[in-house]
């Protein structure tokens, strides 16, 4: 204990030897000078084993093991306090709720002070709009050619100030506590430093101009690709084999001579559906199947080959009439532009079949693709967007940014390895979730297709943690042959619709819960009191591991009629674009969207 517990903990002791109060059944109120526990506390926890507390966050409190001083740990502020109160030792010593909220509303209210000082010496701004702290704007400049725009702004929430050139990740510093963002940043803050970037690093990323001497590449403009509303889609493994290898044969042609590709070009390599359900082409000892996988090892590198094997399992073809039905839903809730953010894409179907008005609005697409083959294809298809080609864990991109995540995230029973979220020990289908919450900015929305599992599993952490940070605008449950035709599978999946709220709150939403139908299927409580939204009937069936539910469909509708009258139950407007006033001049200031 601190000079100042040890001080307090007497007081304490002595009045826990007074009698009890005669009234045993009314609830014992703490005395209010026990000791408070804080940064730099000694503690005794299980085994009596001895602790430092480094850091007490809102969720968790961080500690120092000080028998192997190089090791830490952290622990829930619930679990932290009921090991406090388990060992005598620690004399009664408690977290203080009064305490840390004051202590952050302090803080705040100190980064605030000095962000409104800044902004009133630099641009004479009295009244700065402080509304969201996850996006306070700190500058923005264009470089002395104009050729380069510069924005800077603070999250308050999450401790970072974050960097972009031309609305693309330059920097992110993220800061260990409030505090340390005061003291090292904002105290003293600076626009010529905060403006500075390295102009030579930042035009060695850009696409240069005029490489290609023939009169096609010099005339030829950036594209983004707009698929047929309804394309051929080719049906059975043999056909789906041959638009795959056509695809990827034009690639490396495009590759190859080193100009961008033509319209017809475009057209086939959009045709590229991945390899879910054909692992039999890769399976050297199917007769049937030898020409093909011979085609396949002369055609690509051994590396794209591990690739392309280990997709068979998890990449799967999203049919555009679930695509354009989600679009529809985002169009009447307002969402028609911004920054979209595709983190699992493919090859970027849902960027070929957005709708119109995102492009009338003038968005901008980014994109995460971890197979090289499908990332590179949407490279040629997408040519104004911002594709990396990496898995999300390792993505450069920036928190509290997006205005629209879209996509169906890739579904599994394992982990990905990524330091920021692996004490939630969410599986992979559910990381891609809460990794994107931070992506967003407030008031974005996340449009995904996930497993249901993610609403149906009788665990609750993941819902928990999405309830606390975004509000369920709606969900659809599809029918467990949606991706039958072009990948072979029957799953049951879900479009869940999620708006990012400006800060955590716990709550406990009905859908965090799972409950029972009337024929004691267990089912998501959302999913129970909206049977609406459930395209099909849910029945249970026998599964190579026991029974499990699934939504069948039984009808002759098409995909796109049934997805109709669910997805048009979502129509309230919860979406606003903000504003933007841009002038490219040197050294102003302006309000940036959101």
């Amino acid at each position: 204990m601190t000079p100042q517990e040890l001080e307090q903990y007497p007081a304490w002791a002595a009045e826990q030897r007074e009698p009890a109060s005669a009234v045993r059944d009314e609830p014992i109120t703490a005395p209010e000078n026990r000791p408070i526990c804080a940064e730099g506390s000694v503690v005794y926890l299980e085994d009596d084993h001895r602790f430092t507390v480094e850091r007490i966050g809102q969720f968790d409190v961080h500690l120092r093991d000080e028998e192997a001083p190089l090791f830490g740990r952290a622990i829930s502020r619930e679990e932290f306090q009921r090991q406090l109160d388990a060992n005598p030792r620690n004399g009664g010593m408690m977290l203080s709720e009064q305490q840390h909220e004051a202590l952050v509303q302090a803080q705040t209210e100190q980064a605030l002070s000095y962000i409104e000082d800044y902004l009133k010496d630099e641009f004479e701004i009295t009244e700065p709009d402080f509304s969201d702290l996850t996006r306070i704007d700190l500058g923005y400049t264009t470089t002395e050619d104009e050729k380069h725009v510069i924005q800077v702004y603070a999250d308050l929430e999450n401790c970072t100030v974050t960097k972009l050139v031309d609305d693309t990740l330059y920097a992110q510093e993220r800061y260990s506590s409030l505090d340390d963002l005061n003291q090292t940043l904002l105290s003293n803050l600076d626009f010529d430093s905060l403006m500075e970037i390295d102009l030579d690093e930042v035009e060695e990323h850009e696409p240069l101009e005029n490489v290609f001497l023939t009169d096609e590449s010099a005339a030829h403009d950036p594209t983004n690709y707009l698929a047929p509303y309804e394309p051929e889609v080719p049906t059975g493994t043999k056909a789906k084999f041959a638009a795959n290898l056509n695809a990827i044969r034009t690639l490396k042609q495009i590759e190859q001579r080193g100009t961008p590709d033509t319209e017809a070009e475009q057209d086939v390599l959009a045709g590229y559906l991945g390899w879910g359900g054909l692992a039999d082409a890769f399976d050297p000892n199917k007769d049937s199947w030898r020409s093909e996988y011979k085609q396949l090892k002369d055609l690509l590198t051994p590396e794209e080959y591990a690739a392309a094997q280990e997709s068979t399992l998890t990449a799967f073809y999203t049919p555009p009439a679930v695509i354009h039905a989600m679009y529809r839903a985002l169009t009447r809730m307002g969402c028609v532009g911004g920054n979209v953010l595709e983190s699992s894409m493919g090859v970027g179907a849902f960027f070929g079949h957005r709708s119109g008005s995102f492009d009338t609005n003038n968005a901008k697409l980014y994109g995460v693709e971890l197979d090289s083959v499908s990332g590179r294809i949407a490279q040629q298809l997408y040519q104004k967007a911002k594709i990396q080609i990496c898995g999300y864990e390792k993505a450069d991109l920036p928190d509290s940014f997006f205005d629209l995540a879209i996509g169906n995230v890739p579904f599994g029973q394992y982990q990905v390895t990524d330091r920021q979220y692996d004490k939630l020990h969410f599986q992979i289908h559910d990381y891609f979730l809460a990794k994107t919450v931070d992506k967003l900015r407030v008031g974005g929305i996340m449009a995904f297709i996930t497993t249901s599992g993610t609403m149906d599993k009788m665990s609750e952490s993941v819902r928990r943690y999405l309830a606390a940070r975004c509000d369920l605008i709606g969900a659809v449950r599809l029918p467990n042959n949606t991706f039958t035709a072009q990948a072979g599978t029957t799953v049951t999946s879900d479009i869940l619709f999620l708006q990012k709220r400006g800060r955590v709150l716990e709550q406990d939403a009905p859908w965090i819960h799972v409950g029972e139908t009337a024929n004691g299927i267990p089912l998501n409580r959302y999913f129970i009191d909206h049977p609406e939204m459930i395209c099909g009937e849910m029945q249970m069936v026998s599964g190579p591991y026991g029974r499990v539910h699934k939504s069948a469909f039984s009808g002759h509708k098409s995909l796109n009629s049934t997805l109709f009258c669910p997805l048009s139950r979502l129509g309230s407007r919860h979406f606003a674009l903000s504003g933007v006033l841009y002038r490219p001049y040197t050294r102003h200031f302006a309000s940036l969207p959101a």
